[in-house]
């Protein structure tokens, strides 16, 4: 779980109070993270209201005490830095006083946002599709409780169409552990089924393979089998085995109609016989894939990437495949088997040896590098622009990080 190391947060004087009508300077210990962002408001209602954020210090902006119940919402960087956390008052605050972090009061429910800590609050999901949920601790999936459909595993949130998810998930840095699901004949299968208008964030996915992973037929992926309409997965992963005869992924199986998938990774093994890719099997109508990574062995019959299996009018940006193998009979490319020619394809990069098959006429295969390669900033940061950030858009500072000639490039937010 990604929180701040302080037990509280104690508001102090700062400047010339006079001048000034009153700043706050609430300390805090952040990672040591520098950073900036804009705003301003009343202490009595500070949600959002941050000014700016450098050294351990976040400022803001008041001219009165506090009030008991006051949030304050580090919204500002949970963007950057793939975290979030709220602290709130425990009683009027003046200066010398401190906030609590949320974990020692209960209040999500204040703000229309339901706890998850069991698999009981994970399934009951499901009775309210448009809700608004953040998980508060790791969750072990049981075959014997909720959600589970004996032989069948996992019944996913979602499922079975027309009911698809349009609320918010906020893993708040946790996971889900021991997924799977066996139904071989069935559409629409993942941990959701489908997302529709919906959020996924901050939320890891650890599939059982031992019980066989996931299996499904069509649009089947790791963390949803279908998003579409402007949903967006992100900061996000899932790690394991997946099996579907088409559309298959390890994010997710079917992307369509300005949904993104960012900042998120799969690692483990896909297997299907059309349309199979490390991030997502198929994605059209302007949708998105970016800043996210896959190392997996992928096999299929036709259309099968190391991001994704068929991209049609879609971006494809700043990614990276490092797969030992990527395997199908026609139509495949180390990133992506077919792209159509409208597509924005760019700043991918695949590793050089990985093992491929046949590569598609209209496919995409990156920018080939070797393995060292791949371990070196510099490959990605080719005409660097002097503040970490590539010109090929590779961003160092805020998205990626890398352990320089051991390791790939990982998410700002990994835990390693």
């Amino acid at each position: 779980m990604f929180s701040f190391f302080s037990n509280t947060l104690t508001v102090k004087p700062f400047g010339n109070l006079a001048a000034l009508a009153l700043t706050l300077f609430v300390s805090l210990l952040f990672f040591g993270c520098g950073g900036s962002g804009n705003g301003g408001g009343d202490p009595r209602n500070l949600n959002g209201y941050v000014v700016s954020f450098y050294d351990d210090t976040l400022e803001l902006l008041g001219t009165d005490n506090i009030a008991e119940g006051a949030i304050v919402d580090l919204d500002d960087k949970k963007s950057e830095y793939g975290v979030e956390d709220w602290y709130q008052a425990k009683s009027t605050t003046a200066l010398g006083e401190t906030f609590i972090p949320r974990s020692d009061i209960n209040f999500y429910a204040t703000q229309g946002v339901i706890e998850i800590s069991n698999q009981a609050e994970l399934d009951a999901m499901r009775d309210s599709l448009s809700g608004k949920y953040i998980l508060i601790k790791d969750i072990e999936l049981k075959a014997t409780g909720a959600g589970f459909e004996g032989a069948q595993g996992w019944l996913p949130v979602g499922s079975p169409p027309p009911t698809p998810f349009r609320g918010i998930l906020n893993g708040n840095g946790h996971k889900i552990r021991g997924l799977w699901i066996n139904r071989p004949s069935g559409s629409e299968v993942g941990l959701f089924g489908r997302i529709e208008a919906g959020t996924i964030k901050n939320l890891g996915v650890e599939i059982d393979d031992n019980n066989g992973g996931i299996q499904g037929e069509e649009r089947v992926g790791g963390i949803s089998g279908w998003v579409q309409q402007g949903s967006t997965i992100t900061n996000s992963y899932s790690v394991g085995s997946i099996r579907g005869t088409t559309h298959v992924g390890g994010i997710a199986g079917y992307i369509q109609i300005s949904s993104a998938i960012t900042n998120s990774y799969f690692v483990g093994n896909i297997s299907g016989t059309y349309y199979a890719g490390g991030i997502a099997g198929y994605i059209k109508q302007n949708s998105r894939i970016a800043t996210s990574y896959s190392m997996a062995n992928i096999s299929a019959y036709i259309g099968v990437g190391g991001i994704a299996g068929y991209v049609i009018e879609s971006n494809i940006n700043n990614n990276a495949a490092i797969h030992q193998e990527v395997n199908a009979t026609s139509v495949v490319n180390r990133i992506s088997g077919y792209v159509s020619s409208s597509n924005k394809v760019s700043n991918n990069f695949a590793l050089s040896s990985t093992r491929i098959v046949i590569e598609g006429a209209n496919g995409n295969a990156g920018t080939l590098k070797s393995d060292a390669e791949l371990k070196a900033e510099m490959t990605y940061s080719d005409a660097v622009n002097g503040n970490g950030k590539g010109g090929l858009g590779w961003d160092f500072e805020t998205i990626w990080k890398i352990d320089e000639g051991e390791g790939y490039p990982y998410l700002y937010w990994e835990d390693r």
